[in-house]
């Protein structure tokens, strides 16, 4: 007498069950926020070139920006327990992971991924696809709902997921009646219109711009709403978290744009990877997808004949490059910090180092303050052009010390006194803050010197 099988009975039931009602496929996940999201794994389930439960083994060093214009990749190397679909025979694999602020599998302050899931012995289940990035094997699905804790329960979801055939519907549809306008550009009257201008200037050369613009501008029911800013750290364009421009690094992009990288497909590539989330439900993953694809027929109305194959962000000792891939030939573009592009031949200007107070004073009374004690604070700020590393270039006495002595403005740093020997009633030190644009070269317009001083009493 054969045996039955506790979950191909459990996957035949829940398929008859679906397919007899005539409704969507649902199973049951072990956590609600992937039981409201089954469309988006059965499609992904579908699409997935691999899906497999490994073990986390090693967890690559993140990058030190947000996906935007650029994706942002974490590497993380499993070994692999299982394989659901397709076909692997390593026993390790070394999967990319998209970061995306603010999506589930990002970690909650700085570029990352999520310790909730990403931990070394920690087991998962993960969606991946073959990647067209050189150097990258694998890349994983979706921001959210890609990869997830492993359980048999979600196992046995996912198998039910993948033997049912039926597409699913789309989530949305584009709106078919457009009435109304409802593309909202924030910021300073001379800024809207400097964005208007430069954008007015790309729809003339890009009739696929042109439409696209249109299309959002008359959509009758989403709303794609830009913010710009000028000075944005660490932005140039951000166009899925906090719809961010940086207006002025968009100006001088424009006046030093060329052949290989244009300003105007980077316009179709932000307004495209918002208007396709906002329309469809998607995450980052699939929008920027959608958005490469917006680059490359931009490109065609450009007279281009390459095509984009994509954008990946990666560090090379202490500096940050954009890698851009036009069909296999490598670019590099440096960009510092962030999403920040400085392309060649733009004349940025030099920073300039601005301080919250250029003096500080304490008391401080031996036995009873505390050790050491708090003097103050000073931010120190970048407004000049491009990105400020600054430093304190004096030499103090030991009575003083900083939180920091070096860093990328916008900083706050703290200063102490240290109790550290005997003083005279009365102690002042001055000190300089100079600095200078890492990737430009250029030194700040100015420094700044900051005296301290106190009264010790003993």
């Amino acid at each position: 007498m054969k045996k039955n099988i506790p979950g191909f009975t459990v996957i035949v039931a829940i398929l008859l069950f679906s397919l007899l009602r005539c409704e969507p496929l649902v199973v049951n996940f072990d956590s609600d926020y992937l039981n409201q999201d089954n469309l988006t794994i059965q499609n992904n389930a579908s699409a997935a070139v691999l899906i497999f439960t490994g073990t986390i083994t090693e967890i690559g060093t993140p990058p030190s920006f947000w996906s935007g214009v650029s994706l942002s990749l974490q590497e993380v190397t499993y070994s692999v327990d299982r394989i659901i679909k397709g076909s692997y025979t390593g026993e390790q694999i070394t999967v990319s992971h998209i970061l995306v602020d603010k999506s589930r599998l990002a970690a909650d302050d700085t570029p990352g991924l999520s310790t909730t899931y990403f931990v070394i012995g920690k087991k998962l289940i993960v969606f991946a696809k073959q990647s067209s990035f050189s150097g990258i094997d694998y890349i994983d699905f979706d921001e959210e709902v890609g990869t997830f804790l492993y359980s048999e329960q979600n196992e046995t979801s996912v198998k039910a997921l993948l033997a049912s055939a039926r597409k699913l519907p789309e989530k949305r549809s584009a709106p078919s009646a457009p009435s109304r306008s409802i593309l909202t550009v924030n910021g300073t009257g001379a800024d809207k219109a400097s964005f208007s201008n430069l954008l007015d200037q790309c729809k003339e050369r890009s009739s696929t711009l042109n439409s696209l613009v249109s299309t959002i501008s008359n959509s009758e029911t989403w709303t794609v709403t830009l913010n710009l800013v000028r000075d944005g750290e660490n932005i140039f364009v951000d166009a899925f978290n906090g719809r961010i421009v940086d207006i002025d690094d968009l100006e001088r992009w424009h006046e030093g744009c060329n052949e290989r990288t244009d300003l105007c497909q980077l316009f179709g590539h932000f307004l495209q990877e918002y208007w396709h989330a906002e329309v469809t439900g998607d995450g980052y993953a699939k929008s920027h997808e959608s958005a490469l694809n917006m680059e490359n027929q931009i490109r065609k109305d450009l007279g281009k004949t390459t095509e984009l194959d994509g954008h990946v962000g990666l560090r090379e000792g202490e500096d940050l490059f954009m890698i851009t891939n036009y069909n296999g030939t490598a670019e590099r573009v440096k960009i510092g910090g962030g999403n920040n592009p400085r392309p060649e031949g733009v004349d940025v200007p030099p920073p300039t180092i601005s301080t919250s107070t250029t003096s500080l004073s304490f008391d401080h009374t031996i036995g009873a303050s505390p050790c050491p004690q708090t003097i103050g604070t000073i931010e120190i700020q970048n407004t000049g052009g491009g990105t400020l590393n600054w430093e304190i270039n004096s030499t103090v006495e030991r009575w003083l010390s900083f939180s920091a002595a070096s860093g990328t403005a916008t900083t706050t740093i703290t200063l102490y006194f240290t109790c550290d020997g005997s003083w005279p009633a009365d102690v002042e030190q001055t000190f300089r803050i100079t600095g200078s644009d890492p990737i430009t070269g250029k030194e700040a317009t100015n420094s700044v010197t900051v005296t301290v001083s106190g009264s010790v009493h003993y």
